[in-house]
């Protein structure tokens, strides 16, 4: 091989390798898609059809129909004891001097966050997620695993504290009405 052929292959490679170089060491810049022609995937809202439960003890909230649902009419201890699927809802008589008391005796990382319109704790541990309230010293916790944390979300989002409403009183205070009593003979 003579030293022109030499010179020649040596050029030849070099051209060659400078062509394959990615465009961003070889200065040419790299050509960007418009976004507006990528096809993007559309996604179709999902509809989950709701059930509404009312609650004697003084709530109501709402949860997806095709959810196993058990009120615990047997438990004669608890105010309300709600298996929702996997999540759960109690309300007992309160036993905790404040929130923050009752958030500390689970362990685990709380926040405080609003039930109801109530402040609230939410305690996440390894093997649950407890959202609880104080009100009218009767404790409220609604807690699912981790696993179900959404669920458990959306059916706290939806709770709401429900007051009875006292029934009018028949007395006739401030009003005067005349009693006509008819004797006999």
């Amino acid at each position: 091989m003579t030293k022109n052929q030499a010179l020649f292959v040596v050029f030849s490679a070099f051209i060659l390798s400078a062509c394959s170089l990615p465009s961003s060491l070889s200065g040419t810049p790299t050509p960007t898609p418009n976004p507006e022609l990528i096809e993007k995937p559309t996604v179709a809202p999902v509809v989950v059809k709701t059930k509404l439960w009312d609650d004697p003890a003084g709530f109501k909230l709402s949860y997806p129909e095709n959810l196993s649902f058990n009120s615990h009419p047997e438990d004669n201890k608890n105010y309300a004891n709600l298996d929702i699927g996997p999540v759960h809802l109690l309300m007992q008589d309160n036993t905790f001097k404040s929130l923050s008391a009752w958030a500390s005796s689970l362990g685990g990382d709380s926040a405080s966050i609003l039930l109801g319109g109530k402040t609230a704790a939410r305690v996440t541990t390894a093997t649950k997620v407890i959202i609880g309230a104080i009100d009218d010293n009767i404790l409220v916790t609604i807690e699912s695993s981790p696993a179900n944390v959404v669920l458990l979300n959306d059916i706290a989002s939806s709770f709401e504290f429900v007051y009875p409403t006292p029934a009018p009183s028949n007395s006739s205070a401030g009003t005067s009405e005349d009693i006509l009593e008819e004797i006999s003979d």
